[in-house]
């Protein structure tokens, strides 16, 4: 039988070649897409985790949670130990049930490891074996104690193979992150942040960020989207908050193409479309005034898109 080998899988296979001649200690392997049939689940895990489950990729993994999280559940290998920051009930009883199966260890976020707020930015983690007080974190979002979290849990567990992480390591790994990409603050002036949010829950995540730290100021938006995403849902939170949106596509046949996209905002004159990320970039910043944000998200690629043109190459 004829097979053509995806982009993913292709990737995949170098980076795991690339670890391989690099004699890599610890790699941190992310799923493209669920689990179960992803290209990177060849691996065995030291340990797996399993961070939020909302609805995505529905044309291969389910409509519904449950089916979801069937598909990401499918990282759990015989014996393995997991780490769960699961929150939604349908999704954690189908987690809780594929490990059963594979006589995996489950531990859950607020029941076997937990963390409490101290400060805007500050926690004290209660862990599986360890405990720390006033840990800092360096990324922005309320989110982000979950992932932190989840973060000091798996170095918990991977203590069990032989690999120590000690105090000074998580404190000033979780202090020092950098994450380009990711709620990534650019630049102060004009402020410009970058953001990944590719579906509705991590749009929601993003603009629930926003409303929290920069109250009040006017956002011009530049948004590119996949075609296969929620467009819908996506672009109505972006434009609950938006005083202007400029819809573009990134470079790469998946993105949707913002014409179209555009054509259920006919009435709304602060909505646009502009058909390259370098051009969008270019018309908010003629749009920029003091006390402005240009807030770039809708997908990794169109983050991509503009690092390209903002670095210049660098």
């Amino acid at each position: 039988m004829d097979c053509e080998i995806t982009f993913f899988e292709y990737t995949t296979a170098i980076a795991f070649y690339y670890f391989m001649l690099k004699g890599v200690d610890i790699a941190v392997i992310e799923t493209g897409m669920g689990g179960r049939l992803d290209a990177t689940n060849v691996v065995t895990p030291t340990v797996s985790v399993l961070t939020s489950i909302s609805m995505e990729h529905q044309r291969y993994l389910g409509d519904t949670i449950a089916k979801i999280a069937k598909e990401k559940a499918g990282i759990i290998k015989r014996g393995a130990e997991v780490i769960s920051g699961v929150n939604d009930e349908r999704a954690r009883e189908v987690i809780e049930a594929a490990a059963d199966a594979m006589d995996a260890k489950v531990y859950q976020l607020h029941r076997d490891f937990t963390y409490t707020k101290i400060g805007a930015d500050t926690f004290d983690y209660t862990g599986i074996n360890r405990s720390y007080s006033g840990i800092k974190k360096s990324l922005m979002g309320g989110h982000q104690f979950d992932n932190f979290s989840l973060a000091i849990a798996a170095t918990e567990l991977i203590e069990g193979s032989g690999f120590l992480v000690g105090e000074w390591s998580i404190r000033s790994g979780l202090g020092d992150v950098k994450w380009a990409g990711r709620f990534d603050l650019f630049s102060d002036d004009p402020l410009l942040i970058l953001d990944g949010a590719h579906n509705d829950a991590s749009m929601r995540t993003a603009i629930d960020t926003l409303k929290a730290n920069f109250a009040g100021k006017r956002i011009i938006s530049v948004i590119g989207v996949m075609s296969d995403k929620d467009t819908a849902g996506i672009l109505k939170r972006v434009c609950g908050v938006s005083d202007t949106v400029i819809l573009t596509k990134p470079a790469i046949n998946r993105a949707a193409d913002p014409n179209k996209l555009l054509t259920g905002f006919e009435s709304d004159a602060n909505v646009i479309s502009v058909p390259d990320v370098k051009s969008a970039l270019d018309r908010a910043y003629d749009l920029y005034e003091d006390g402005s944000i240009i807030f770039v998200s809708g997908s990794l690629f169109t983050v991509g898109d503009a690092l390209k043109y903002l670095k210049k190459g660098d």
